[in-house]
């Protein structure tokens, strides 16, 4: 399982570029999501390794995370859902199936989250298809905690609250340390059928 899985995680490469996302939710908006997070709780991220079973690796990973109830907070679904149609149809016209839970992110002083891709998913599936990131802190509010693109010239994402971007879920990416403040983000994917 584990050798297919990554030949077929190679194989799928085009060269889409990510494409840039300004005041998807207002700073009001924003601030609503960290406080839903807040009050739900967070837990420690874990990532999906090479055996595709969930870990805690602090080496990796260092932040905590949080899910917003769809149920609850539908009208936040709603405009995610929307903005990954809209890239998917102008750009990778992926079968996508549905969307995973949206997910508040909060990364404090010294955590980060090393280069990696988003592909795999729970049990290892590469059922991800398409990522999307979005900035919910005031940039004032913290330093450090950049998002950059490694195979783009480390050329980091805006930090506009309210803003972020959208790609291919095999786009590797990463979040610099914090130094200081709280960074926090709100991030799900389109999924869809096992890529083929």
């Amino acid at each position: 399982m584990e050798s297919a899985a990554k030949s077929t995680a190679e194989a799928w490469r085009p060269d889409y570029a990510p494409g840039s996302l300004t005041g998807v939710f207002s700073p009001a908006m924003c601030e609503r999501l960290i406080a839903i997070a807040e009050s739900t709780g967070f837990s420690r991220s874990l990532v999906y390794g090479e055996d595709f079973g969930p870990s805690d690796d602090p080496e990796l990973r260092s932040s905590d995370s949080a899910g917003i109830s769809a149920v609850e907070h539908r009208e936040y679904y709603a405009v995610v859902a929307n903005l990954i149609q809209k890239y998917n149809a102008a750009n990778c016209r992926f079968a996508i199936s549905g969307l995973d839970v949206l997910q508040v992110i909060r990364y404090r002083p010294g955590e980060r989250f090393k280069r990696h891709t988003d592909i795999i998913g729970e049990h290892g599936v590469l059922n991800r298809k398409i990522s999307l990131i979005l900035q919910l802190s005031d940039p004032a509010s913290y330093e450090g905690g950049e998002l950059i693109f490694a195979e783009k010239e480390n050329v980091p994402v805006s930090r506009a609250q309210g803003g972020g971007c959208i790609f291919p879920a095999w786009v590797p990416h990463e979040v610099l340390p914090v130094t200081s403040g709280v960074r926090y983000s709100l991030v799900t994917w389109a999924v869809g059928d096992y890529f083929s």
